[in-house]
């Protein structure tokens, strides 16, 4: 779902703007890379905010995506490392209301090592993104603004 939603809107209004811009299909395609793998890590990280965040930091309550049912990152990556009765029990907490849900979820997610999955591909999505950066055939100062919006989405509080 990451990938065909967040990430490819912005992968696809900066092929768009590179191709409107005059830069060779190259380029354009490596924009369209970057912005591809900075939308998946912002999206992923944005995931285990909603988990793991501290909501004065993230300005928003904790679990929201818990509460709503979203088959995140996290949630699938339990699902497919959880025994067979730890799936049962998920699947049970899914019924749950509250931070009695949340919390449960959460344990079920650190149980399961999600939460290490999810931090380890929001990293290897970063570096993907700014090597797709670094690959432009471009001048580094051409590259900056670019490089500082990347920053500015990944480096929100864990």
């Amino acid at each position: 779902m990451i990938g065909l939603k967040t990430s490819v809107l912005l992968a696809a209004s900066l092929k768009i703007g590179a191709i409107l811009g005059g830069t060779s299909a190259g380029n354009a395609d490596k924009l369209y890379e970057f912005g591809k793998a900075l939308g998946i890590a912002f999206q992923l990280q944005d995931d285990y905010l909603d988990a793991f965040g501290e909501s004065e930091k993230i300005g928003k309550q904790n679990g929201g995506d818990i509460l709503a049912n979203k088959k995140t990152f996290l949630y699938l990556n339990a699902m497919e490392h959880l025994t067979m009765p730890e799936r049962v029990k998920l699947l049970s907490i899914q019924w749950m209301k509250g931070e009695e849900k949340i919390d449960k979820t959460i344990a079920m997610f650190r149980a399961a090592g999600a939460d290490i999955a999810c931090r380890k591909a929001v990293e290897d999505y970063s570096q993907k993104a700014f090597n797709a950066l670094e690959d432009l055939a471009c001048t580094s100062k051409r590259k900056a603004p670019l490089r500082a919006l990347a920053e500015m989405l990944l480096n929100r509080q864990f």
